[in-house]
């Protein structure tokens, strides 16, 4: 496998996802599974990218680094199976291990960095201003050091080759796609897009997700308070610019120097640093913003996340000695605890959604799968609900892992009764489906009626992440092995790209 899905852009975008579905699926054909194995490996990845950054920038409180698993954004992510998503550990692990390079100058956390890079590059492109902004520091800050240390600059050099080794049938697969060209193209709602990513930290917006919710007074309450993120993360902003006029400064050869008793005892020359890392990231993320009229889909925040995290981390660290912002602050996190709680309740409560980028549970849509292959309903039969209609790729996928399995599948009666899938509560609000066979000269839209044996009703309440949910005029595909056939792949519906 040596690239992954296509997005709307023309590119074909990286590999490193489908590696992991493929390895998972060497386990399990139960994505429930597979997904509670991703939520894991993404939220590690990212506590741990917390955690290098809290213990060494000078002035990061190491407890509000937790303000990160309150992201309703990032707890989506981290349970779909899809691509995209995984740009937000890989790019989090990148700036953690580049900042362990600057505080120590070792040569085990130039590979980390390297590693992470890499892996967010055979990701997605949005990690391309992150990943730009730690390459291009790198070989200014450490020029001297590479000149002057012959091990530090063999060591670069055959890290650098082992990387480009890894991407190599990456690129010559990008060489072969319709890469759209990247023009500066001024527009006053893609720079707002990109300068928007504190939404990330609020619950502004996420209608997008789940479809329309706390559409009352309470609501508006809940986002308002929410938009505390803005002020905090603007703040940080500010502060953190200001240090970059100090006049100490990492010396220009990457050496490690002497700490000075700052926060939590990192040098404060590193902080320095990682702002005008963060600052150059944000620059080129509106460049990529601009020259690609970004102006709506929240996704294209997982690969720089981190750098808007930082300057809220930063602001709320300086501000959180303050008894006001403290009391703020606390209700502000327990507001997104409740929300989230609340969130997982109700999703499993509905059986999922029946919004655009979430859809029905997993489990439901596995459910759906056994009994289309129980009845021997057509490959991916028609569909009043807009998730099957939209991404049948999804629903043939899971009943090539049901048979996979060993859940067997009946052979499809020409004679027989036609199959349909359909919302359980067709005027509900509910994002259960279900199997139901259809009466002869009911079309699609029709209601159906369920004889005998010809009503499957799916069950499971919740599922570990989605199957998919997109654009419905888009189809992307990906080629993975799957019990030796060739198959759609599991991140298959995605949203725009």
């Amino acid at each position: 496998m040596t690239a992954g899905l296509e997005g709307t852009r023309g590119a074909t975008y990286g590999p490193a996802p489908t590696w992991f579905y493929q390895l998972a699926l060497a386990f399990t054909s139960d994505l429930r599974w597979v997904a509670l194995a991703k939520t894991m490996l993404l939220s590690g990845l990212t506590g741990l990218a917390v955690f290098l950054l809290a213990r060494r920038v000078a002035g990061l409180a190491p407890a509000l680094g937790a303000f990160a698993f309150l992201s309703p954004y990032l707890w989506f992510y981290s349970r779909d199976l899809w691509d995209n998503s995984f740009a937000v550990p890989f790019s989090a692990m990148l700036l953690a291990a580049y900042v362990e390079l600057l505080a120590s100058g070792r040569v085990r956390w130039l590979a980390a960095a390297a590693l992470f890079g890499t892996l967010s590059f055979l990701t997605h492109f949005m990690t391309a201003p992150l990943l730009g902004a730690v390459a291009l520091h790198f070989v200014v800050s450490h020029r001297r050091r590479l000149a002057r240390s012959a091990r530090f600059a063999a060591s670069a050099a055959l890290i650098a080759v082992a990387c480009i080794a890894v991407s190599l049938p990456y690129l010559s697969s990008l060489s072969a796609s319709s890469l759209a060209n990247l023009l500066w193209s001024p527009s006053p709602r893609s720079l707002l897009f990109a300068l928007d990513g504190f939404r990330v930290f609020t619950l502004v917006g996420f209608d997008y997700v789940i479809g329309p919710w706390g559409t009352g007074v309470a609501g508006a309450v809940l986002r308002a308070l929410s938009l505390l993120s803005y002020a905090v993360g603007i703040y940080g902003v500010v502060l953190m610019n200001r240090g970059l006029r100090a006049a100490e400064d990492l010396p220009s050869d990457g050496e490690p120097e002497r700490r000075e008793a700052a926060g939590n005892g990192a040098p404060t020359s590193v902080r320095r640093e990682l702002t005008r890392v963060l600052a150059l990231a944000l620059v080129l993320f509106v460049v990529v913003a601009n020259g690609k009229r970004l102006a709506e889909h929240p996704h294209y925040y997982n690969g720089v996340w981190m750098v808007f995290f930082t300057f809220w981390w930063a602001g709320m660290s300086d501000l959180v000695s303050r008894a006001w912002a403290r009391r703020l602050f606390l209700g502000q996190a327990l507001l997104m605890v409740g929300f989230l709680v609340g969130l997982v309740g109700w999703l499993h409560v509905n059986r999922g959604t029946r919004s655009l980028h979430y859809g029905p549970t997993l489990a439901n849509q596995m459910a759906v799968a056994r009994e289309l292959d129980r009845v021997g309903a057509v490959d991916a039969p028609p569909s009043s609900a807009p998730h099957p209609r939209a991404f049948p790729q999804a629903i043939r996928v899971l009943r090539r892992l049901n048979v996979r399995a060993g859940g067997g599948a009946a052979e499809v009666d020409p004679a027989g009764p036609s199959y349909e899938i359909g919302y359980a509560d067709p005027d509900g609000t509910t994002g259960e489906i279900v199997v139901r066979a259809v009466a002869d000269g009911e079309g699609e839209e029709g209601s159906g009626s369920t004889g005998a044996g010809g009503t499957g009703r799916a069950s499971g309440a919740g599922g570990a992440g989605r199957a998919g949910s997109g654009d419905p005029t888009v189809e992307r595909r990906a080629r993975s092995a799957v019990g030796g056939a060739s198959t759609t792949g599991l991140a298959i519906p995605s949203p725009p790209r």
